[in-house]
């Protein structure tokens, strides 16, 4: 349950950064953005995995 709220959090920074940033520089070259971005594709994997596990348990 922890681990969703967490993904759910950075996808919230992620917009938020995207939001802010997005009419001046591209989001890429925004490093805390860039460093929100992989944390969140990390954690979607990370829960992925944990989900099939689980189905398949």
């Amino acid at each position: 349950m922890f681990q969703i709220l967490h993904c759910a959090f950075l996808v919230f920074h992620v917009f938020h950064c995207f939001s802010t940033y997005s009419s001046f520089v591209p989001i890429i070259q925004v490093p805390q953005c860039s460093f929100l971005i992989f944390h969140v594709f990390q954690c979607f994997s990370t829960y992925s995995r944990f989900i099939a596990i689980f189905q398949v348990l």
